[in-house]
């Protein structure tokens, strides 16, 4: 009798495993901040970093609602914003590192932002990173037509991503731009990705800069960040980090009309493999399960 109920026992075992979900949790090599947006993740204005010590505030009155994983929050695009702090010592590691957020938005009617911080000056701290859409930096032929006009426009369906070059010149800062037209803005769950890492080029270093959108390569580009012999470098964020708004030396602009959910940032590059793997996950950092193992142990307890 006594083997009879081992072997029911392993055998409704095997059975249960059978019922686990198969899904991949997210990458945590690397990874710095994790923002949920679950509401058991938020409390009074408070979003709390479940995997770093970045606790995050809430700025506005974004609503909690459903995600792409569970719950996310919903920006107003007038008022609405999440202060994720200057993240500890992250600006020093963006020429390896990596941005990872969920978005979902149909608003066309101006540029916004994803995320982004203004240093304010140039010497010593990072000038700007960050995501704007429906925005571009002015084409050269623009620019010999109206010298004067602005550098940054609202353009339908563009993204512009900036990186410090940390060329110092008379108006301060140069930056470098990564932009593309990606047709985001259509009301569906986007995955976007914006990956940093230093490369050889020809004997120089240089910083090469990748976007994801849904798990697949849209643009990459190389450029040299650095003046040679130059003393300026990567240092900590002197000014906090928007998400949902662009910090701009302390007012907040370009306010996110949409939907942003499970936000996280490494300090590496992650690999395309990698990009995938976060992109295909429907369980963030927890696994889980069909049929819960205690369960059928329980059921087999009471037969």
């Amino acid at each position: 009798m006594k083997s009879l109920i081992i072997v029911l026992t392993l055998a409704v075992f095997i059975v249960g495993l059978g019922g686990i979900t198969v899904a991949e949790n997210i990458v945590t090599d690397g990874l710095i901040s994790y923002w949920t947006f679950d509401q058991s993740d938020i409390v009074d204005n408070t979003v709390k970093d479940v995997w770093g010590e970045n606790n995050a505030t809430i700025v506005g009155n974004p609503s909690i609602v459903k995600g792409h994983l569970k719950d996310a929050l919903k920006f107003d695009g007038i008022k609405d914003y999440v202060n994720l702090t200057t993240l500890g010592d992250f600006g020093a590691k963006l020429d390896h590192s990596t941005f990872e957020a969920w978005i979902k938005t149909d608003y066309k009617d101006n540029w916004s932002t994803i995320i982004k911080t203004i240093g304010s000056n140039c010497d010593k701290s990072v000038m700007i990173w960050g995501i704007d859409i429906n925005r571009k930096m002015v084409d050269l032929e623009d620019l010999k037509l109206d010298p004067f006009g602005p550098r940054i426009i609202f353009t339908e369906d563009f993204i512009q991503l900036y990186l410090p070059s940390l060329f110092k010149n008379k108006n301060g800062c140069s930056l470098s731009f990564l932009r593309g037209e990606y047709p985001i803005s259509d009301g569906e769950w986007h995955h976007l990705v914006y990956t940093t890492k230093p490369v050889d080029k020809n004997g120089a270093e240089q910083t090469e800069r990748a976007f994801f959108i849904d798990g697949t390569l849209n643009r990459i580009s190389v450029f040299n960040p650095l003046v040679k012999n130059a003393q300026y470098k990567y240092v900590p964020f002197t000014d906090p980090v928007y998400l949902g708004a662009g910090n701009n030396r302390g007012k907040a602009e370009g306010f996110f009309n949409g939907i942003i959910d499970e936000v996280r940032i490494y300090d590496r590059p992650l690999t395309e493999a990698e990009i995938n793997q976060n992109y295909q996950s429907n369980t963030g950092l927890a696994v889980e399960h069909k049929d819960k193992l205690t369960t059928v142990w329980g059921t087999l307890k009471k037969r």
